[in-house]
């Protein structure tokens, strides 16, 4: 990780009053505000998390970027997967993310709602330029995922009583979330046998046309031959 401390000068605003004195009655600038600037790289990431006894989730990602600027944070995946049990089933290519203080697209989706007490909100814009979603035949998806929905909701109420009990403020308002995807894919894998002989199916076909087309490529060349020597060749 790499930290960028930066220095922010803050403009001073002069009064009637202030400019009326003397400059030695000039009140003192405020300090320098300091941002934090912040870069990650990570080569490659694997997470693993048992909710079961048999029962697991993975989380693996490639080339993960992720920078922070002030308020606004940025992170980027050109792959990402998450399997189940061992079964790749959700995969995610160019996977970018940031969170802004605000978006004027997401301003124009509030102002259609008038009942919204806030024009202006922290944004999570997630962007992903391929999406495929791939089960496997006769893999049951849902107990595991029942499973991992018990586990966060478990650590949830763990933890909400300890953070409400330290502080009494209400909550900040969540961040909207935008999302963007340019393919979707979503695919039940049929029974390993059935998948065999539809490629077989598939692979017959081809076989087939293109014997047509080098029947046809033949033909045309024996005919050609036909008319530069005449009828003399056989048929």
């Amino acid at each position: 990780a790499t930290l960028f401390p930066e220095t922010v000068a803050l403009a001073v605003i002069e009064t009637p009053g202030t400019a009326s004195g003397s400059e030695g009655c000039l009140p003192e600038p405020p300090p320098p505000k300091r941002l934090l600037n912040l870069t990650l790289e990570v080569s490659t990431a694997k997470l693993t998390a048992f909710v079961a006894e048999d029962k697991f989730v993975t989380l693996a990602a490639e080339c993960v970027s992720l920078s922070r600027h002030g308020g606004s944070l940025q992170a980027y995946c050109p792959e990402l997967a998450a399997g189940f049990d061992g079964n790749s089933i959700f995969n995610f290519k160019e996977v970018e993310m940031q969170l802004l203080p605000e978006l004027e697209e997401m301003i124009l989706h509030r102002n259609p709602f008038p009942a919204l007490q806030t024009l202006r909100n922290r944004v999570w814009l997630l962007s992903l330029g391929s999406v495929s979603v791939e089960f496997p035949y006769q893999y049951d998806f849902s107990r595991t995922l029942d499973e991992a929905v018990g586990v966060q909701k478990w650590l949830k109420g763990l933890h909400r009583g300890t953070r409400a009990q330290a502080s009494a403020s209400p909550a900040p308002l969540p961040p909207d979330l935008l999302l963007k995807v340019q393919h979707f894919s979503w695919v039940f894998l049929d029974d390993i046998f059935e998948v065999k002989l539809r490629d077989n199916y598939e692979l017959m076909k081809d076989e087939s046309k293109e014997s047509a087309k080098r029947l046809q490529l033949l033909d045309a060349k024996v005919a050609a031959l036909r008319k530069q020597h005449g009828e003399l060749l056989p048929a």
